[in-house]
């Protein structure tokens, strides 16, 4: 199994820890990116309200980013690979992505 880092929030109260985390096999509909630069919105900081908390177990963080997509699953067509991605601000539209350290 591949590791990557993420940055993850354990609980409303506890800071923000960048932790390894495992990658799952690639499924159809994904395309895993190599990051090269990450951020964290404004709404990433929501799930530290503790009235949001209470629903959310621990939770990964950072959907903004850039990097190159390394490789795709089943069903995706509109990135390949090698292809350069920054993320919008909404992925709705998009292959569901992943990240590797």
């Amino acid at each position: 199994m591949q590791t990557m880092k993420a940055a993850v929030l354990r609980g409303h109260d506890q800071p923000h820890r960048i932790e390894d985390v495992t990658l799952g096999k690639l499924e159809p509909g994904e395309a895993p990116v190599r990051t090269v630069g990450v951020g964290m919105c404004h709404t990433d900081m929501l799930p530290r309200d503790p009235e949001l908390a209470s629903a959310l177990g621990p939770v990964i963080l950072g959907r903004e980013g850039a990097g190159v997509v390394e490789q795709v699953g089943d069903g995706v067509t509109r990135v390949k690979p090698v292809t350069t991605f920054s993320s919008p601000p909404s992925l709705a539209n998009y292959p569901r992505l992943w990240t590797r350290p």
